[in-house]
């Protein structure tokens, strides 16, 4: 794909012009790619109950927002962050509009996937959840750092995306592997949901080649660059 502007990726301004949709993980743009590209049907548009989890994992932390769709837009029905995941004190804080936040303290949380499962199994509990199963939720968006020259635009997760985002690993090696760990983890705990991932540096395909070769020697660039574009 040449570089350029994404009718996916883009799409946002028109759909959802409030930036502040996102107040916990800041990707209001996650959330319209998911949106438009519709992934459990496939069609145009979107269902108006579409149920949207979206997710940024960091190095030791899950922050997340659910989203349902109603009448007049998103809205968001629970939001979070699971802290010092596999460190000393795991912690969850859940919040949800209306009500008190949930704190809950040294949790058995070792990694991503734990984390993850703590956060699907509050998003069903009988007092504190919003969903009835976790097969009520028709998508889950990933932020992911960095995208390399593969990716442009927001993409639905699939084999050949995630190997991929492995071999990006060395442009973002703080940030991308908590984010393949999240995708991992939704693939093993909701094999059959649809994910989508929306890149950092999908924005900067817009720029021209002389803007973002100027700054450094070539060499590095012909050294860490991935040719093959796949979106």
């Amino acid at each position: 794909m040449a570089r350029g502007r994404s009718s996916v990726f883009f799409a946002c301004s028109s759909v959802w012009p409030d930036r502040n949709l996102c107040p916990v993980v800041g990707l209001q743009t996650l959330i319209c790619g998911v949106a438009t590209l519709n992934v459990r049907s496939g069609e145009g548009g979107r269902p108006p109950s579409m149920r949207i989890l979206v997710l940024n994992c960091g190095s030791s932390s899950v922050k997340y927002e659910l989203f349902g769709f109603g009448e007049d837009g998103p809205e968001v029905r629970a939001s979070g962050i699971v802290e010092e995941v596999g460190l000393g004190n795991p912690k969850l804080t859940h919040k949800r509009p209306g009500r008190e936040d949930v704190v809950r303290s040294q949790l058995p949380i070792a990694d991503h996937r734990a984390a993850i499962q703590v956060v699907l199994e509050t998003l069903v509990d009988g007092e504190q959840g919003v969903l009835d199963s976790m097969e009520a939720l028709d998508a889950v968006g990933h932020r992911v750092v960095h995208g390399g020259e593969c990716f442009a635009a927001s993409v639905r997760i699939d084999d050949e995306v995630l190997a991929a985002l492995y071999d990006n690993v060395p442009l973002a090696p703080l940030h991308n592997p908590p984010n393949i760990q999240g995708i991992e983890a939704i693939t093993a705990l909701l094999p059959e949901v649809p994910q989508v991932a929306v890149f950092d540096t999908a924005f900067h395909q817009t720029m021209e080649p002389y803007a973002y070769l100027y700054a450094i020697p070539y060499r590095f660039y012909e050294k860490i660059c991935l040719f093959q574009k796949i979106v």
